[in-house]
Parts: structure tokens; C-alpha cells; sequence
């Protein structure tokens, strides 16, 4: 299919960016890796593209109060090959090779994948579980959302559509801090049936503080209060296994092509007991 006829307009600042956003029926144009396969699938027919990749300064990684600091044309794969992201929120770096493939990875942006909120997307993912703060802007004026609060469901988020991320703050990882992640994937890069990602202090071995989000299986992305009985003990493979039992049955898996909720629940058991030991390795 072809995408239906639209108008672009290419604005030379934010400002005219947000302008445009709150008198059109406007979609942003960025990396435009998912919304040209929704035009191209007529699942969208915006009567605007607001092409903001000319607008200068949107690409930055900077280091700001704390937090490191993407704009919204940050490409995943400066992303992947940043020192400052590998040093400072590692769990991205660990990530970002999981991303889709490189051709789309060149192009695709880190803001725009969170934005659109793809229940298999492991940017929205990494966010959740890093309590990542999003900054949505208008012509009006901006606020900030937390990235646990900001996915609804498939597709679906706390963003107006006169509303543009124009910032993602990403926490500082804190000292003796482990991540882990794991998906199920046909290939690599390819949609994930299952998926999770982790955090945790660990001192001397034993864990002081956890979070661990799930993926793919769920509407959007879920904390997994189960994982909090690690805390105060030693990662073994029988409390992996016991936590991991726990975090699979609470989750509510929706069926799909890739396989029934059961199918599903039974790759997430299998899978939060890997993630779990992997923060112990």
C-alpha cells in the first residue's frame, strides 16, 4: 500500500514545531521508522508531518542536574555507541544492540520509540524501569511526566496530540548498581513475545534494592512487585526460580500470533529466572 497524501512542513525551530502541533491534525516526523509503516499501512492519515530533523541543537546527549539528557532526535545508535551513555545509564547500552535491526537503528530516535509506545519496544521498557522523566511541550508550556506513569496501553500514553517529548531525563546509575535484560525473540531484533529488564543494588553480594519490569507480554510496561523478595538476600538459583514463578503468575499475557497467554506465562517464568541470575553474575 501507499501512504495517503498528506502535507510536510519542515519548521527551522521548536517553537514553530509546537506551533504547528496545536493547530493541525499533525503527527512529528523524526526517525519515522514506526509511522511510515503506519502511513504506508493506512493505520494513520494525518493531515500534517512536522519534519523536525532540521531544527538544530535536537540531537544532544548532555549531562544536566543529575540526569542524562537525550532531545528528541537522539538516533538509537548514537545511543549505542555514546561513551557517556555506556558510563552513565549503562543498562541503555546494554539494551540498544537488542533494537531492531542497524539499517533502522541509523535512523530511528529513542524519544520517538517511547512516544509511540509499542508494547514489544524495549526503549519504553528501559524508561519504565529507570523512572525515566519525560518532558512533553506545547506552545503553551511544558510538564513532566514520569515514564511509570506515562504508558496506558498498546500504543496508547499520557500524551496530547498537541503535545511534543522534547527531552528524556534518564537517572544516573548508582554505585554497586547491576542491570540485566532478556527477550524472546523469533531472531534478534525482531518483536519480542517476552521480555524483561532489571535493576538492583547489590552489596557484598546480597541485594539492597530491586525493580524489575516486564515487556512484550503486557499492554505496556508492568513492574513486577514479585522481584522485591529478593531483597535482603543472596541471588540463587532456587530464589530465581521461586521469584521467577511468582513474577510469571502475576502477569496477564496477551495472546497473539507469537503464542497463547500460557505459552506466553510459561517464556516469562523461564526468562525472569535468567534475568535474575544475570544480575547476580
Amino acid at each position: 500500500m501507499k501512504a495517503p497524501r498528506t502535507e510536510i512542513a519542515r519548521p527551522a525551530t521548536l517553537a514553530e514545531a509546537l506551533a504547528l502541533l496545536a493547530t493541525e491534525d499533525a503527527r512529528i516526523l523524526a526517525g519515522g521508522q514506526s509511522l511510515g509503516a503506519a502511513l504506508n499501512l493506512r493505520l494513520d492519515a494525518p493531515a500534517l508531518l512536522v519534519d523536525i530533523n532540521g531544527i538544530p541543537g535536537l540531537d544532544r546527549i548532555t549531562l544536566e542536574d543529575g540526569h542524562l539528557v537525550f532531545g528528541p532526535l537522539v538516533r538509537h545508535r548514537a545511543v549505542l555507541e555514546s561513551p557517556l551513555v555506556a558510563r552513565e545509564v549503562p543498562v541503555l547500552a546494554q539494551v540498544m544492540p537488542h533494537v531492531a535491526h542497524p539499517a533502522i537503528r541509523n535512523r530511528g530516535t529513542t524519544a520517538g520509540s517511547i512516544a509511540y509506545a509499542d508494547p514489544a519496544g524495549e526503549m519504553p521498557a528501559v524508561a519504565h524501569l529507570m523512572g525515566a522523566e519525560l518532558v512533553l511541550a506545547t506552545a503553551s508550556g511544558e510538564r513532566v511526566v514520569s515514564a511509570r506513569d506515562f504508558f496506558l496501553g498498546i500504543y496508547d500514553t499520557l500524551r496530547a496530540p498537541e503535545e511534543m517529548l522534547v527531552a528524556i531525563r534518564w537517572p544516573r546509575a548508582r554505585a554497586n548498581e547491576h542491570f540485566a535484560f532478556g527477550e524472546v525473540t523469533r531472531r534478534r531484533g525482531d518483536f519480542a513475545s517476552a521480555g524483561f529488564v532489571a535493576r538492583a543494588v547489590i552489596e557484598a553480594g546480597v541485594v539492597r534494592g530491586i525493580a524489575l519490569t516486564a515487556f512484550a507480554s503486557e499492554p505496556a510496561p508492568v513492574l513486577c512487585p514479585a522481584a522485591e523478595g529478593a531483597i535482603g538476600q543472596r541471588l540463587t538459583p532456587l530464589l530465581a526460580a521461586d521469584l521467577a514463578g511468582a513474577i510469571a503468575a502475576d502477569l496477564d499475557p496477551m495472546p497473539s500470533l507469537a503464542g497463547s497467554a500460557e505459552q506466553k506465562r510459561a517464556q516469562a517464568r523461564a526468562l525472569a529466572r535468567r534475568v535474575l541470575m544475570d544480575l547476580a553474575a
